[in-house]
């Protein structure tokens, strides 16, 4: 950032963003994919000048399973598996503080044949 907020933080971006993940493919057909993800606390929207406290950091584990048999292909995701709740973004101009949850505990499912 320049002029007053230089070697500020910029708001709503975290200085730790991680994500681990584990493939594991027990047969031919099946496979396994399992990731946790890690967002870092960050400053509040609006928060130029860094003054107010952050956001807490969090972390989310994601689960997908699929499953292939020659032109067919069946997939579960989760997303957010143990349905952590947290702030996906939030503001505060000094006068007050606002959140902005995010989605909860999200499965997913399909079903692809090739031709």
């Amino acid at each position: 950032m320049e002029g007053a907020d230089r070697g500020k933080s910029i708001p709503l971006v975290p200085k730790l963003k991680a994500t681990a993940s584990l493939n594991f493919k027990p047969t031919e057909a099946w496979n396994l994919l399992l990731s946790v993800n890690h967002i870092g606390s960050r400053y509040f929207g609006g928060d130029t000048a860094n003054l107010y406290a952050r956001m807490p950091a969090y972390t989310t584990v994601d689960l997908a399973v699929s499953w292939k048999e020659r032109n067919l292909t069946a997939r579960i995701n989760a997303r957010n598996l143990f349905d952590k709740r947290y702030a996906a973004t939030g503001f505060n101009y000094g006068f007050g503080t606002s959140y902005y949850p995010a989605e909860s505990r999200a499965i997913f499912a399909d079903l692809r044949y090739d031709f």
